[in-house]
């Protein structure tokens, strides 16, 4: 269908899913909340700058945002979904704001508004069945398009209504071409050397141990709950890679189930079968259905 895969993006060279995923959605409510967003965030960015541009910006970042996805998350996990877009627009009024800041009034009320509304954003990120790592690989490379392709002349004052009658025509300021120069290199070097990282299968977790952290934040809370409740449903824990030794998988059919990474896990000796849950909207990692049996006494880590 598209969907954003690793193994047939590297092993079958089907690289066009980079781009694919960010038009497919799991569900109704995840395709009406993300063209929600798009509308709030991205009328005022098309006003001002244009379709050419913010639709540079949107694809782009998009592309971005798949690109981490895939270097993080392995295994069978798909994702599909408009958020490291949508996060890449976000970060692009950020820079935005940065790049253009002596033009604007009540700049610093615009900037920690914004901050907040990214740190609010990406926290939900965290959480199970969320992408986090589209998320934040289309917010960087949003910010750094937004360095360049949003750059406005200065007038020198605060409001463009403030202007005294000249003739004198509007110029950039030399900060504004540095930062342009400097987020363009790291663009090309970052796009350059995560895509050379991807197609060689180079996984992105191996030199950042914590990395996982920034997708899914495991709680003992949440655990013990479906301990007790739900007798330790595992689609609904962070599974750590080195636990997959332990894990006799026998795939019992094609149905959709969400997945997030994982934790470390463990619990007394259990056979159980997993069920779908409900979609989220949100980036979602979507992976088999599978039947897991714990072949190996574990404990679980709280």
């Amino acid at each position: 269908m598209g969907a954003l895969d690793w193994n047939k993006v590297v092993h079958q060279h089907q690289g066009w899913r980079l781009i694919s995923c960010i038009w497919l959605h799991a569900g109704l409510i995840h395709l009406v909340v993300n063209m929600l967003s798009l509308l709030f965030i991205g009328i005022r960015l098309e006003q001002q700058f244009g379709f050419v541009r913010i639709g540079a910006i949107y694809l782009l970042s998009g592309f971005g945002g798949s690109v981490m996805s895939a270097l993080f998350l392995r295994n069978n996990y798909i994702s599909v979904g408009a958020s490291g877009a949508l996060f890449g627009l976000l970060g692009s009024m950020l820079s935005e704001l940065l790049m253009n800041w002596t033009i604007y009034s009540n700049k610093v009320a615009a900037i920690i508004t914004l901050l907040f509304i990214i740190a609010i954003n990406v926290a939900i990120g965290i959480l199970p069945h969320a992408d986090n790592f589209a998320h934040i690989g289309g917010f960087l490379t949003g910010f750094l398009l937004g360095f360049v392709l949003l750059a406005r002349p200065q007038f020198g004052w605060l409001e463009r209504s403030e202007l005294p009658h000249t003739n004198q025509p509007p110029k950039y300021k030399p900060y504004q071409y540095v930062l342009w120069v400097v987020a363009l290199v790291l663009l090309l070097v970052g796009f350059t050397l995560s895509l050379v990282m991807l197609f060689k299968g180079k996984n992105g977790n191996d030199g950042c141990h914590w990395c996982h952290y920034l997708n899914c934040v495991p709680t003992s809370r949440l655990s013990k709950r479906m301990l007790s409740n739900l007798k330790l449903l595992m689609n609904k824990l962070c599974i750590e890679k080195k636990l997959m030794d332990e894990i006799d998988i026998d795939t019992i059919g094609p149905q959709i189930l969400l997945s997030p990474r994982a934790s470390k896990i463990s619990g007394p000796t259990l056979g159980t079968e997993l069920s779908p849950l409900m979609l989220l909207p949100s980036v979602f990692k979507v992976q088999s259905l599978y039947k897991i049996k714990i072949v190996k006494k574990l404990e679980v880590s709280y």
